[in-house]
Order: C-alpha cells, then sequence, then structure tokens
C-alpha cells in the first residue's frame, strides 16, 4: 500500500482505544440536550407571544410547557450526575466526570426556568375575589 493510502486510514491503535461509554449514558445524554434545546425555544416563545400579542391562554399553555420541561430538565440533570458517578468505576475513565458540571449548569436552568413561569403563572392569577 502506498504511504499516501496509509495516511488515509487511523492506525490500528486509534482504532482500538476508542472510548465505549454506557449506551444508558449517550442516551440520557442525547434526551437532556434536546429538553434544554425545547426548554430554550418554549422561553423565547413565551417571549415572542408577549411581544406579538398572543392570547392569554396560549401564553399560560407555554408557560405550563416551559414549567413541565423544566421539572424533567432537572430530572435528567440528576440522572446524568448519578451515571457518571456511577460509570466511573467500571470504565476506570475520569472523564466521565465531565459531565456532573454539565449536569449542574443544566440543573440551574431548569431551576431558573421553573421559577420564572411558576413565577408568571402566580402572579397572573391574581388574588381571588372573596
Amino acid at each position: 500500500m502506498s504511504q499516501r493510502a496509509q495516511k488515509d486510514f487511523p492506525p490500528q491503535e486509534k482504532i482500538q482505544n476508542r472510548k465505549k461509554y454506557s449506551l444508558l449514558l449517550s442516551l440520557t445524554l442525547r434526551a437532556l440536550l434536546f429538553i434544554v434545546c425545547l426548554s430554550c425555544a418554549l422561553a423565547l416563545l413565551y417571549v415572542a407571544g408577549c411581544y406579538q400579542l398572543f392570547l392569554d391562554d396560549n401564553i399560560f399553555d407555554i408557560l405550563k410547557l416551559l414549567s413541565v420541561s423544566a421539572v424533567v430538565q432537572i430530572v435528567f440533570s440528576g440522572f446524568i450526575a448519578v451515571e457518571s458517578i456511577v460509570y466511573t468505576i467500571p470504565f476506570k475513565q475520569p472523564g466521565l466526570l465531565v459531565y456532573i458540571p454539565v449536569a449542574i449548569v443544566s440543573a440551574a436552568l431548569g431551576l431558573i426556568l421553573f421559577i420564572f413561569s411558576q413565577g408568571i403563572l402566580f402572579l397572573s392569577a391574581g388574588i381571588p375575589a372573596v
């Protein structure tokens, strides 16, 4: 084989030394990424809806969906933190511990969005008439 053809393919050592993580961890990370994007999109939709004068029912529905997605985001962040600690031991790779700060930041964002959406829903309900 020519020198050029050998350069195009990675050596066998690099192929065999690829990190193999759990399928559950990778699926949980992808689900968290989806939920974070969904929460951000719902927050932007709320802001755009207030600016463009959406109906009140639609705004309330957006805020309720934002609350649910924020709670799910917090739960998945906890799952990722636990999985990264648990899978560090059998894989013997401390690189999995990088996901703990990611989970903390994601949980903090979810908590902020949850408090924001529930606060707006609480304020919009007003004081009940006696």
